[in-house]
């Protein structure tokens, strides 16, 4: 496969412009779901109580030692990916995919959407389940079935670095404030849809 300087400008703007919506589908999850939210607050209290906000010890606890945040983020961006149809096209002749010869040049779609919601990947998959992706549950993943901005180059693992950790620190400032709570006026709106 090909990856063209076009393609990776489009998924750098996508990531940039990302986080807020992939921020305010999370948002909204813990609302609906408060022992979630529950689960998430308690665990980046008991992580983060006394370490100073600006130190190395924060920067590492934020990114290597809150699972549940982790999993939290990468829940929501299965339930909701910010790309939701990937394109590539063939570099070589004779490649094949699923036992299907490709010729050169010729264009592969991936409905990432569908793969994120197919019931052959994901038990329940219209559930919010932040639990699927824990480290004790990392096993039950299927490889190339969580692809939110992609998967399989250096590019992926930046950008998806890059918008976790900019969900993590605003995660981080919503719930030492408070907790989440949705109007029941908009749980009337979101049903309706």
């Amino acid at each position: 496969m090909i990856f063209s300087f076009e393609s990776f400008k489009i998924q750098l703007l996508t990531c940039l412009i990302n986080p807020p919506q992939t921020l305010s589908n999370a948002l909204y999850q813990l609302a609906i779901h408060p022992e979630k939210q529950s689960i998430l607050a308690e665990e980046l209290r008991q992580a983060l109580d006394g370490v100073e906000v600006d130190s190395a010890e924060y920067f590492d606890k934020v990114n290597n030692h809150i699972p549940y945040l982790e999993a939290t983020i990468k829940e929501t961006l299965r339930m909701c990916p910010p790309v939701t149809r990937l394109q590539r096209r063939v570099g070589v002749d004779g490649y094949k995919l699923g036992g299907q010869p490709l010729e050169k040049d010729t264009h592969v779609d991936l409905a990432v959407y569908a793969v994120h919601h197919s019931a052959e990947y994901y038990e329940d998959p219209d559930t919010f389940q932040p639990e699927r992706f824990l480290p004790e549950n990392k096993h039950k993943l299927v490889p190339y079935t969580y692809l939110p901005f992609g998967a399989g180059t250096f590019f992926y693992m930046i950008i998806s670095s890059f918008s976790c950790y900019k969900l993590v620190l605003f995660f981080l400032k919503v719930l030492e404030t408070g907790k989440l709570n949705l109007n029941l006026k908009m749980k009337k709106v979101f049903k309706s849809h």
